[in-house]
């Protein structure tokens, strides 16, 4: 026999699968969707404000380019960081600034955007060129770097600093956003300059170093195309030397993108446990249906002995009582065979056989007189075993021929 509903419930499972694939993949690709509401200098993003065109452009050029979505709780691997979103929808914490620090001072590059709007991008309205002040890493083949119009950076110094660190509900209206140094400043010098001041600045932090951009909209996809932006973008990412294969790591936690893992994080606590519990009813029911539908297992049984029917029997009775009940069916057959081997009919009265057997067998008259008129109430089990074995003797004796 087929088992019931198969068709369907298969469809059931795959379905729940493919959703389950679904949501998984959701998970992980959900920053590749253009959300253009968040105005961060985000790879995920194709619109003016985004650096998808950088990180493409590597991507192309055999760079090993990764996006980080997750606080920064761990060193990221050696080569370059781009970190524009410091100050913007997830601030970045004490801690991870120490991480960074000490990553920095193994060798590594940090590519900070440190001023202009609050996301660090400007929307280059009133852009300029600027042009490189001294050698450096960053000046090869560069002759013009265009630049927006807004802010600059115009301190000596530079820190890994929080703006995180005082509870949002003591900070004054005044200083929304106090600044806090997690590390002693280390002078900041300039690298490219216009008419309004420094665009480009490089700090040294041990065996490497931060460059700090006024503003991320020079390698934004608004900005990278023009002049040598792209340019001085390749001269940054090659600051050790010029060689394929190095890792570039995109921040996108601070972006915001990483507090959305998927489908699932727009579904509250208690609607997640019922889904669970919905889903193993599902199991349940497939189970169940599975059993009862099922094709029918027959129990294998072996040979079995008439004695051990007997037995059963007999302790049967004997447990319900039932000596009376034995002793009227043993009776019953007893006279059965007994009018038989006389030559009566098997329902003749006992007046009958006792007649026929006293003129044919009258030495077995008395006997028979016995057997067939017993008093129930002297009757137990041994009587009844006992009375038993002489009917038989005698069914026996009078089958004998004479």
């Amino acid at each position: 026999m087929k088992i019931r509903f198969s068709q369907d419930i298969w469809v059931i499972l795959v379905l729940l699968a493919l959703l389950t694939i679904f949501s998984v993949y959701a998970g992980k690709r959900s920053g590749d969707t253009d959300l253009g509401v968040m105005p961060t200098p985000s790879s995920y993003s194709s619109r003016p404000n985004g650096i998808k065109g950088l990180y493409d452009t590597l991507d192309k050029l055999n760079y090993h380019v990764r996006r980080n979505i997750q606080p920064i709780t761990s060193q990221p691997s050696s080569g370059v960081f781009f970190l524009l979103s410091a100050n913007s929808m997830v601030p970045v914490s004490n801690q991870e600034w120490l991480t960074l620090k000490r990553w920095v001072e193994k060798g590594n590059l940090l590519i900070v955007a440190e001023t202009g709007t609050d996301w660090g991008y400007d929307d280059g309205a009133k852009d300029s060129k600027s042009q490189p002040v001294c050698p450096s890493f960053l000046a090869p083949d560069v002759k013009a770097f265009r630049v927006s119009g807004k802010g600059r950076v115009d301190k000596k110094s530079w820190a890994f600093q929080s703006n995180d660190s005082t509870p949002l509900p003591l900070r004054r209206a005044a200083s929304a956003h106090p600044k806090v140094q997690v590390v002693k400043a280390r002078p900041l010098v300039p690298l490219l300059r216009d008419a309004k001041g420094t665009t480009a600045a490089f700090s040294r932090w041990g065996k490497g170093g931060v460059v700090v951009l006024h503003s991320a909209w020079p390698i934004s996809n608004d900005g990278i195309g023009k002049d040598d932006n792209l340019i001085l973008a390749l001269n940054a990412v090659n600051y050790r030397q010029d060689y394929e294969g190095i890792t570039v790591t995109f921040d996108e936690y601070h972006n915001g993108y990483g507090r959305a893992p998927g489908i699932t994080s727009l579904i509250g606590g208690p609607a997640k446990i019922g889904l669970m519990q919905l889903f193993m009813a599902f199991i349940l029911l497939v189970l169940a249906v599975s059993r009862r539908f099922g094709r029918p297992v027959y129990l294998s049984e072996g040979a079995r002995q008439r004695s051990e029917y007997l037995s059963s029997m007999s302790s049967l009775l004997r447990k319900a009582h039932a000596v009376k009940v034995v002793n009227t069916e043993l009776e019953r057959k007893f006279l059965q065979d007994v009018a038989g081997s006389l030559g009566l009919p098997v329902n003749a009265d006992r007046e009958a056989i006792l007649e026929v057997c006293t003129r044919r067998r009258p030495d077995k008259a008395s006997e028979l007189r016995q057997l067939i008129f017993v008093s129930d109430d002297r009757l137990d089990d041994n009587t009844l075993m006992a009375l038993t074995i002489r009917r038989n003797h005698l069914r026996k004796e009078l089958i004998k021929p004479r």
